[in-house]
């Protein structure tokens, strides 16, 4: 089956569009096909930001130092892109979140990683910067998380 298009342009000429119609059947594969090609791409990509994001191994030493103080030393990367002063100031802000958010995995609900928490030290690398984060608060080693991540 064929359906004829015509299409009125500005100057009064007509253009006519010959478009082959599809039986419902060939519509489903043509949509099937597409879908797995998008698929395809989408796995892909995963699997490519999965390669780089595991070349990068963000936690470099945590630990206790006493019952009521916990340290943190972690990396964080610039944003893709950044310069400069831009750059250096986006890692530090990622190696500050990251120590955070290692902090929330850590320890219960009692404990705010950014209240009881304090950037020590900032040490600045080509590629990265270093953080130094430690968290202080009365009895710290008896509010850690027992499984995972919690309610």
């Amino acid at each position: 089956m064929c359906m004829v298009l015509k299409v009125q342009i500005p100057d009064n000429r007509v253009i006519s569009y010959h478009v082959m119609e599809g039986t419902g059947k060939y519509r489903r594969k043509l949509v099937k096909r597409i879908l797995a090609g998008v698929l395809v791409i989408l796995g892909a990509s995963f699997i490519a930001y999965g390669d780089d994001a595991s070349k990068r191994n963000i936690v470099i030493r945590k630990g206790f130092r006493g019952s009521n103080t916990y340290l943190i030393v972690c990396k964080g990367f610039p944003k893709e892109g950044a310069e400069g002063l831009q750059r250096r100031e986006t890692a530090r802000e990622a190696a500050l979140l990251n120590a955070q958010m290692i902090a929330r995995d850590i320890f219960n609900d009692t404990v705010d990683p950014v209240r009881c928490g304090l950037a020590k030290k900032f040490v600045v690398y080509d590629e990265y910067v270093v953080v130094y984060y430690e968290l202080t608060k009365k009895n710290l080693k008896k509010r850690q998380r027992t499984t995972g991540k919690g309610k």
